[in-house]
């Protein structure tokens, strides 16, 4: 065996070791705070409003178009939604009855924009499987306004949301991918992307996963992105709409959920010590606006999902300014200047509160 033999040996053998190595570190799961990836960070106090929000519960979910705020009410016991005009600090009236009767909606998923009709949103309603669009000047002036239906869904569809290109996505227990990409008519599926790597969980399927890995889309109005983000752990990803497919932007992968599964490992839930992460989104044309939560569960509980820091990224994903709020808050909504944001505080006495930003 000649020099030269041997050397080249070596050669191969250390370059073996370091691609195991190379490979080994890109696959640990470091956990990082999200926190940490700004650098431009503010203190800001809120303005309570003066509106009377005696018949507001607890609001989860908010939608803003010009002056008038739409929350969805997780408390009250018979409506989903209020109407409230934030230029005028006054309460306009609540809607949509809550129940599984006639023109009655329950289980209604978080707000979006609908991308095909200026001045209205659109929501899922899980137990009629249903994607309903409101129309927002029909709602405030007639009396008996009743929502469109855009699409009507078959089983396995938790959240599905209508995107700018014309298409469907949609996360549910599918064994093919984490998310579900469908066109119009609901004939066509693709599958796309992965659960976030987690080597403690290798043997739990697609199908559970997702029960943990459930969250949020929002769109990027009067544009082509939109963002997903999850309450469970610290998981933010930003997509580009294309002609016919998307495409991923960038993914914020700060942290994994922690749960347990049943012994046939078909069901999961969180344990105590699990990490709350990304609470809610609000979004303008230039910035993606995100609720972080950051609170233990076993800790508080009922208020894991309240959260005192705004991560506002552009539509690249790229991290452009922390704001940090003098009151936890439930939800966000930010105007079309992306000059003011308003939040749903629960302690010490339910408001709305106004934040002026500046970045």
């Amino acid at each position: 065996m000649n020099n030269t033999f041997l050397i080249g040996l070596l050669y191969l053998i250390s370059g073996c070791v370091l691609l195991f190595i190379n490979t080994s570190c890109e696959r640990e799961v470091k956990e990082t705070d999200p926190i940490n990836s700004f650098n431009d960070s503010t203190i800001i106090k809120g303005r309570k409003m003066n509106i009377d929000n005696n018949a507001i519960g607890e609001a989860i979910s908010s939608f803003l178009i010009d002056s008038i705020l739409i929350l969805k009410d997780l408390k009250n016991p018979k409506y989903n939604f209020h109407l409230i005009n934030i230029r005028q600090e006054s309460y306009i009236k609540k809607f949509c009855i809550k129940g599984k009767g006639p023109n009655e909606f329950a289980f209604l998923m978080n707000l979006n924009s609908n991308p095909k009709k200026h001045r209205s949103f659109n929501t899922f309603s899980r137990l009629d499987k249903k994607i309903i669009t409101f129309d927002l000047d029909s709602l405030m002036f007639q009396k008996r306004y009743r929502p469109d239906i855009i699409k009507t869904f078959k089983k396995n569809y938790i959240m599905p949301v209508m995107l700018q290109n014309d298409y469907f996505i949609s996360t549910g227990p599918f064994k093919k991918g984490r998310y579900r990409l469908s066109d119009n008519s609901l004939h066509t599926h693709r599958y796309k992307y992965h659960y976030p790597y987690d080597p403690e969980k290798n043997d739990v399927s697609r199908t559970t996963k997702s029960i943990i890995y459930q969250g949020q889309f929002i769109l990027q109005p009067n544009g082509s992105h939109f963002a997903f983000s999850t309450p469970n752990c610290g998981i933010l990803e930003v997509f580009k709409a294309k002609e016919n497919s998307i495409r991923i932007v960038t993914k914020h992968h700060h942290f994994n959920a922690k749960y347990e599964t049943n012994k046939t490992g078909t069901k999961a839930g969180l344990v105590m010590e699990n990490k709350m992460g990304f609470s809610d989104m609000g979004s303008s044309k230039n910035y993606l606006y995100v609720l972080y939560s950051g609170r233990l569960l076993s800790k508080y509980t009922d208020e894991s999902l309240y959260g005192k820091h705004i991560l506002v990224f552009n539509w690249e994903g790229e991290p452009i300014k922390h704001y940090k709020l003098d009151k936890a808050v439930r939800c966000i909504s930010v105007n079309n200047t992306d000059s003011l944001l308003y939040a749903w505080a629960a302690l010490p006495e339910p408001a709305l509160l106004e934040y002026s930003l500046n970045h």
